[in-house]
């Protein structure tokens, strides 16, 4: 776009003022940030594949996965995914660090600081027919 831009030339001093701040806009971060979010904008109208979409809610839930690692022996238990699925991502996310707290003061202070034993969560949308 740059390199268009600079080969362009029309003696029409309008034009070329034109052309200049086009360039100018074209170089700043912040025109690039602007633009590059009016077209994720643009496409999360076109797709409602994504989690945050407003299309058929009702066909979607949310898997908690929790995941137990241990930091010292650098492995990880297999996923537990939680029995109960849920309605939206923010429900999922709010029960996945209440349910991570309530897991590492189960495990308690002793083993998570001998381990150094940490929870991961993920809230995975599933699509349901």
């Amino acid at each position: 776009m740059v390199l268009l831009i600079d080969s362009v030339a029309s003696g029409n001093n309008t034009f070329d003022k034109l052309i200049n701040v086009l360039y100018v806009s074209c170089v700043n971060e912040t025109f690039l940030y602007l633009v590059i979010s009016v077209i994720v904008t643009f496409l999360s109208f076109i797709s409602d594949d994504y989690i945050g979409s407003t299309g058929d809610l009702s066909s979607m839930k949310i898997l908690l996965s929790l995941i137990i690692c241990s930091q010292i022996s650098n492995t990880c238990m297999p996923p537990y995914t939680w029995p109960e699925k849920f309605n939206t991502q923010y429900d999922c996310m709010v029960f996945g660090y209440e349910e991570s707290l309530n897991k590492m003061q189960e495990i308690g202070r002793t083993e998570v600081n001998k381990y150094n034993v940490y929870i991961r969560f993920t809230c995975t949308p599933e699509q349901t027919i």
